[in-house]
């Protein structure tokens, strides 16, 4: 009874976007769903009206600040997510925080959803309650720092680049030395820290450059330690190791951001081995090595087809596209189908299916 007069609600939906057509999205989503609910929104004449005329809609002055009577918080994010299957998973889990993530799972690793700092998340409000909001990457790495069991659900991830200076202090004062503390470090020097040396490197004048160089050799002294360097890919490593050097800096970065062309121009089987033929080049770099790679996909059992291009320890990865126009062979075994196909964006995938053969009684 205690926990029904503290908790009148499954979930407490809190929507912070101010633009009209996402906040009519999220509004519309969370009404539909199944679980009991409080909205929470800030004021608007968009939410006035939905106020008006939904008794779940609430108006406050500051809805992540607000408090929240649902066992659950869901905080919107940029893409609608299955709130009720999270709702689920967490009473099955005993989760303190669900995410989204490629794979469901009852009892994931920080390491699968830390590329995600954005709030679009389901907290189980009493651990929600524990920290105060400071701004949204800060408040999530917070919670991820302390969540005893975290669970994902299949899901779109919400990736991009933060300030990472709070962040790092963060993994640093709540996670013992180890493994885990140095790859999400490392995260932050490959997500936050070095792309600093790619397009923002070209686009500024020598003073600049120095000040943008200056900022990466600061951080990098002070994070990266011989086991954050050991997570660290080549092309991070390469230019760690050239940040004395502006010219190579410059070649580096011009090739991090050279238009990678490919096309796709013929697939034909060969007994179980696809054959694809197709043309790339690293625009301004013919001696750009140029390959093919297979990485998983959404849904299961999907691959979808890169070409690689690496030239002066900077590997560059790009989708395959083609044309409507060619011809995408199918390939039957005794219980299975291979099937290349193109995405509704032109790019070229492979996925495998179980073949259902039909037998008469």
């Amino acid at each position: 009874m205690n926990a029904q007069r503290h908790h009148p609600f499954d979930v407490s939906v809190v929507v912070a976007a101010a633009d009209s057509v996402q906040l009519d999205r999220w509004l519309t989503h969370a009404l539909a769903l199944r679980a009991s609910k409080e909205i929470l929104v800030a004021d608007s004449r968009l939410a006035r009206l939905y106020a008006s005329l939904h008794r779940h809609v609430h108006i406050t002055k500051n809805p992540l600040n607000a408090p929240t009577r649902g066992r659950y918080t869901y905080f919107a994010g940029d893409h609608l997510s299955p709130v009720d299957l999270m709702i689920e998973t967490a009473d099955r889990s005993e989760a303190d925080l669900v995410a989204t993530a490629p794979q469901a799972c009852d009892d994931a690793s920080l390491t699968d959803i830390y590329d995600d700092l954005s709030l679009g998340k389901l907290f189980r409000t009493a651990f929600r309650d524990r920290f105060a909001f400071t701004d949204a990457a800060d408040f999530v790495v917070h919670a991820y720092c302390h969540a005893e069991r975290i669970a994902t659900v299949r899901g779109r991830q919400e990736m991009g680049r933060h300030h990472p200076d709070r962040l790092v202090r963060r993994v640093q004062s709540h996670l013992p030395s180890g493994d885990l503390r140095d790859q999400l470090i490392a995260r932050h020097i490959t997500r936050d820290v070095l792309p600093d040396l790619a397009e923002p490197f070209l686009e500024a004048d020598d003073t600049a450059r120095h000040a943008i160089v200056r900022s990466v050799a600061h951080r990098c002294a002070a994070w990266v330690t011989p086991g954050v360097r050991a997570q660290l890919d080549a092309t991070d490593q390469v230019r760690l190791a050239s940040l004395q050097d502006h010219r190579r800096l410059e070649r580096l970065a011009r090739i991090s951001e050279a238009p990678l062309h490919r096309a796709l121009r013929n697939l034909e089987w060969e007994g179980d081995r696809l054959r694809i033929e197709f043309t790339a080049a690293l625009e301004g770099f013919p001696e750009a090595e140029i390959g093919l790679v297979l990485r998983d996909g959404d849904p299961q059992d999907v691959w979808d087809v890169y070409v690689t291009a690496e030239c002066d320890g900077i590997v560059r990865q790009a989708r395959l596209e083609g044309g409507r126009d060619i011809a995408l062979p199918v390939r039957f075994t005794d219980d299975l189908v291979a099937l290349p196909y193109l995405t509704r964006t032109g790019t070229l995938s492979l996925r495998k299916e179980r073949r259902l053969i039909h037998t008469s009684p």
